[in-house]
């Protein structure tokens, strides 16, 4: 070892013992220029050649029995040296430790901060994530961490293709909390995304994207995707119901279907959707462009269809409304013994029990026809699904020229009146013996 004397400049050797030398005696980077290596030198600046992402470090201590420790840790451990991906890292560093244990010597290559920046076009551009693997979109798109600038106000949505569960995935910022439909949770680094943008913008940071012209993957095309809000007689509908998109007999959701959801807006909640409808590259049989796509909520089909569209941006707007089903209920007529002028209905939905309704009906009226005693309407309540409910009139009619022929008449809220011909027999007295009973009626009601 040689050192330069200040007070008398000469330059004096001296021998270091084996045991205690915490030098290097040579390293390399490959990839990397860090300049003329120097076992006496420390400090270092690394510069990686055009397209090198990842390197192998080797390093050579001076002496046998001293050990050398390489940071970051090795990248690969199945490929022989030691691996280390470059991006996201600010320095490389190699720790010498003497065989007798007693020193240590830390050789530094540093690299310096490189500020990516490119420009996002409105519509779709594809995309190559080469920063933090496993980041969350939303984090990466806020840049959190000066990881970059913020562009979460221009996205409106991420889609990136899902190889070993063969559908797209997507982000949503917009969606709130809608479940399941950010089924997209991590960037993958060196995967390729679709980003749907509103307006240019310019995306600036240490660890960044590259913007490509095509997914570097070979993926199906993107799917076709709807939202919208889900109404029923222009009431919301629950929420978590199951929505499936068909081309003909075919469901073709991108994945399992996603569920409705609640979420507030301008100051009220409202039930929404989000459905992914897949190319037939995809799923066989399934959509190309222009195919009708179809929907079914919680297995009831609503009245309108979209259009399959992959270059909608950033999706397709459709508001889905489900008609409420016909509903089927038996109708009655009963007629005092004691008062025969006096009329009653009972109706039963289907599968429920029988309701007399007392509300007396006056059959003294004729039609306009003449040919009928025209009955007073009954309002009658009938229970559907989901703790809803609807009022129907009932009426019975009787025959001039027939008096023994009974029939009745329906009309659901706001709609005409419909009559069902089945002659209702008013011949059997009922258990109490109070009144003639009359033949149920099945009658089905369509309340759209």
């Amino acid at each position: 070892m040689y050192v330069a004397d200040e007070n008398d400049d000469k330059v004096y050797s001296y021998n270091i013992p084996d045991a205690i030398d915490a030098r290097l005696a040579s390293l390399s980077i490959e990839g990397v220029e860090i300049g003329e290596f120097s076992a006496a030198r420390r400090e270092y600046e690394g510069v990686a050649g055009d397209g090198v992402s990842a390197t192998t470090v080797e390093a050579r201590a001076a002496q046998p029995g001293a050990t050398v420790a390489i940071e970051p840790g090795d990248a690969d451990e199945t490929t022989p040296g030691h691996q280390v991906t470059l991006a996201g890292i600010t320095e490389i560093t190699v720790t010498i430790m003497s065989a007798d244990r007693s020193r240590t010597r830390v050789y530094r290559v540093t690299f310096p901060e490189q500020v990516d920046q490119f420009t996002l076009d409105p519509g779709w551009n594809v995309v190559v994530w080469q920063g933090t693997d496993g980041i969350a979109p939303a984090a990466a798109l806020r840049g959190d961490g000066d990881l970059a600038n913020d562009i979460s106000g221009a996205i409106t949505a991420v889609s990136g293709w899902d190889v070993e569960a063969g559908r797209w995935l997507v982000f949503l910022p917009g969606s709130g909390d809608g479940v399941g439909v950010n089924s997209l949770t991590a960037l993958e680094q060196g995967g390729s995304y679709m980003m749907a943008v509103t307006e240019s913008v310019t995306w600036t940071g240490s660890e960044l994207a590259a913007a490509a012209e095509t997914p570097t993957e070979d993926v199906p095309p993107r799917p076709s995707t709807f939202t919208g809000t889900v109404t029923e007689r222009a009431e919301d509908v629950a929420s978590g119901l199951a929505v499936e998109a068909y081309v003909g007999e075919m469901r073709c959701n991108d994945g399992e279907p996603d569920a409705t959801y609640r979420v507030v807006e301008d100051g009220r909640e409202v039930t929404r959707y989000f459905a992914s409808v897949a190319h037939s590259d995809q799923i066989e049989g399934c959509a190309t462009a222009g195919s009708e796509v179809t929907f079914r909520v919680g297995g009831r089909e609503a009245e309108e269809s979209g259009t399959w569209n992959n270059t909608s941006y950033p999706f397709a707007t459709l508001d889905l409304t489900l008609p409420i089903p016909a509903v089927t209920i038996d109708v009655t007529v009963w007629q005092s013994v004691r008062f025969p002028e006096r009329y009653f209905v009972s109706t039963r939905p289907e599968g429920q029990s029988w309701t007399a309704h007392n509300t007396v009906i006056d059959l003294t009226t004729l039609s306009d026809s003449g040919n009928f005693f025209q009955g007073s309407a009954v309002p009658v309540e009938v229970d559907l699904a989901g703790d809803t409910t609807v009022t129907i009139d009932v009426t019975v009619w009787r025959s001039v020229r027939f008096p023994e022929r009974y029939f009745v008449s329906t009309r659901p809220e706001g709609q005409r009146w419909t009559t069902h011909n089945t002659i209702i027999d008013l011949t059997a007295l009922s258990r109490s013996g109070n009144f003639y009973q009359g033949s149920p009626v099945p009658v089905e009601v369509d309340l759209r």
